[in-house]
């Protein structure tokens, strides 16, 4: 039987693979354009589409390829763990000499948080950080991770488990969010990241009225300290960048069950 998306499915895909791609690419306009060309090509393609597999790992795969090869050449010269500790470790500590009020300070310092955990994805090789982005960011279970990544279900955990744990000893060594005793805390970087022209008031990247990516995956149990942190990012609602001519070339699927 073929299967059907209802509107609501190809907006919640679409949005997912826009936070997705921002993940990956620590780029938003970057992830807007990969989001457009992964859709053109998952709308080109649905005609081969043979029910082999749900719809939906099926479009996570596209999105999966496309993404892979647009990280390796984005970033062919990897950034280390080693080079951005460095970074991290070495600044000038903000000390409220920019007369910012606690409200500002906390919106700022959010800023900082989510450019930051954004940028340390990046020190994984791009195979690493789409198991870690669909894993432990997003909630993906393993079979389904594993069926989108075309590896078995054992592997893909493999991979989970040795990204993780690589972001963790990062984290633990440098990050205050995980590590009381670290030096770097998000507000102590607020004057280094004003003199980079990394927070722009009149334009800032991550505020938004969309939800975190937490209130999105509803309740988990036994989540673990990482993933609580990532998932403290927003979950950005792109459906007003959705081209309706998509909607209309999903139509071609068919009557039948809407993907879960």
């Amino acid at each position: 039987m073929k299967q059907k998306l209802t509107d609501a499915d190809i907006i919640k895909l679409w949005n997912q693979v826009y936070n997705i791609s921002r993940a990956m690419l620590h780029d938003g306009t970057e992830a807007e354009d990969a989001t457009q060309e992964i859709f053109l090509r998952i709308v080109g393609s649905l005609s081969s589409f043979r029910n082999e597999s749900t719809i939906e790992t099926w479009v996570y795969r596209i999105a999966r390829n496309y993404l892979l090869d647009s990280s390796r050449r984005g970033f062919a010269d990897t950034i280390s763990f080693e080079t951005f500790a460095e970074d991290v470790g070495d600044f000038r500590s903000y000390v409220g000499e920019l007369g910012l009020t606690r409200e500002e300070e906390a919106i700022y310092a959010d800023e900082v948080k989510v450019g930051c955990t954004l940028a340390m994805l990046q020190c994984l090789d791009a195979d690493d950080r789409f198991v870690f982005i669909l894993g432990n960011i997003f909630g993906f279970e393993g079979a389904l991770a594993a069926a989108i990544c075309e590896i078995s279900e054992t592997n893909y955990r493999r991979k989970l488990s040795r990204a993780r744990k690589k972001l963790v000893n990062f984290m633990r060594g440098n990050c205050g969010l995980m590590n009381e005793n670290a030096f770097c805390r998000c507000r102590k970087r607020l004057t280094i990241a004003f003199d980079r022209g990394r927070i722009d008031p009149e334009r800032l990247l991550y505020r938004t009225e969309n939800a975190r990516i937490r209130d999105y995956l509803g309740e988990m149990n036994e989540i673990d300290e990482i993933s609580r942190i990532f998932r403290d990012n927003p979950l950005i609602d792109k459906s007003e960048l959705f081209d309706p001519r998509f909607r209309e070339r999903f139509a071609i699927l068919g009557d039948g069950a809407s993907i879960s």
